[in-house]
């Protein structure tokens, strides 16, 4: 089990290659797919400490949104979804920001030395 650390959120969430990854497909298949299905368009992406893509889909009013990360050969894969999505804006003063990721960084979540 690999963690894939998600600075933004501040917690870790763990990948797997099991059923907990429901749906791989290139990445633009399923784009695209959320898009027609579910109206969702990707709204946020990050880099992981491990290097592994991360990516956010929400529709526009956060009814629906999908997690999900991508490979280097392009597939990307569903980590979960979910409802009721809400961006929260940040506030912490720039100071308290780089302790929190300082503390972030050296956390459990990383497999670094």
């Amino acid at each position: 089990m690999h963690p894939l650390c998600i600075p933004a959120a501040a917690f870790c969430l763990a990948v797997t290659a099991s059923p907990d990854v429901t749906f791989c497909a290139p990445h633009k298949e399923l784009a695209a797919m959320l898009k027609q299905n579910w109206h969702e368009e990707q709204v946020g992406a990050g880099i992981n400490f491990r290097g592994i893509l991360v990516g956010l889909f929400s529709s526009p009013d956060g009814v629906t949104w999908t997690l999900t990360f991508t490979r280097p050969n392009g597939e990307s894969c569903v980590i979960t979804a979910g409802r009721d999505w809400r961006s929260v804006p940040l506030t912490l003063p720039e100071a308290k920001r780089r302790l929190t990721l300082r503390h972030f960084r050296s956390s459990a979540c990383l497999d670094t030395p």
